[in-house]
């Protein structure tokens, strides 16, 4: 699998392909809370017969062990409704969607391009629905009023989600981080993610925040946070204090 990151300055963008032109987007084989048998993904949990015959890659993002350590560490519930920011076109879309039922996934993300690629790539899921993307930087979101006819009113997301995007490391994101709170619902959870590897390997693929930096930015923000790992990947889980 490749990664590649679109925009090095601002680091919302990252692109999770297995090669030029590739597809993804199934969910894993098990999510939490839902039975999923195995070989059936994203297409047939739509349950809709407008969204067409289940896509060839659905054994491929089966076998994507980062992010379905991701969306079990997450505890997504089937009705929650999630914010990811700077998805990209990454795999994450379609395996966050693929554990929602009655609920709702959306990404923001400040690249055209991304966003473009993503709308492609999960056209079966905004179509019906389940995935909505917008172009948009964290600090353009506006409690007040929709953004591309979409509302981030105060309490709306039970998750807000974000992989290994560097704004939150780089420089203490305290602006980004007050909006995080008020968008959070009561008992929300933020969802940081760092690394590129397997759960099951500790062998290092690329840069990685250390834990405490994390905490602390969340800490000082007012967040209670936990770090998690698993190989080569980590991740904090926050919740407003």
């Amino acid at each position: 699998m490749r990664f590649e990151q679109i925009s090095e300055k601002s680091g919302y963008h990252r692109v999770d392909s297995t090669g030029p032109g590739a597809t993804v987007g199934a969910p894993p084989a098990r999510v939490p809370g839902r039975r999923v048998r195995p070989g059936i993904g994203i297409a047939d949990s739509i349950g809709s017969p407008a969204a067409g015959p289940v896509p060839s890659y659905i054994a491929e993002m089966a076998d994507d062990a980062r992010f379905r350590w991701i969306v079990d560490t997450m505890a997504l519930r089937p009705g929650d409704r999630v914010l990811e920011i700077g998805p990209g076109s990454s795999a994450s879309i379609g395996c966050v969607a693929g554990a929602l039922e009655s609920g709702e996934y959306i990404g923001v993300d400040r690249s055209a391009a991304a966003v473009t690629r993503a709308r492609t790539r999960y056209a079966a899921l905004v179509e019906v629905g389940r995935v909505r993307l917008v172009q948009a930087g964290v600090e353009q979101l506006r409690l007040d009023r929709p953004v591309d006819g979409i509302s981030f009113g105060s309490g709306t997301f039970d998750k807000v989600l974000a992989v290994n995007v560097n704004l939150f490391w780089t420089k203490p994101p305290v602006t980004e981080l007050a909006l995080i709170r008020r968008l959070l619902g009561a008992g929300g959870t933020l969802a940081l993610f760092y690394g590129y590897g397997s759960p099951d390997t500790a062998t290092a693929v690329g840069p990685k925040p250390s834990s405490d930096k994390l905490v602390g930015y969340l800490d000082a923000a007012g967040f209670d946070s936990r770090a998690v790992t698993a190989g080569d990947l980590l991740g904090v889980l926050a919740r407003p204090r």
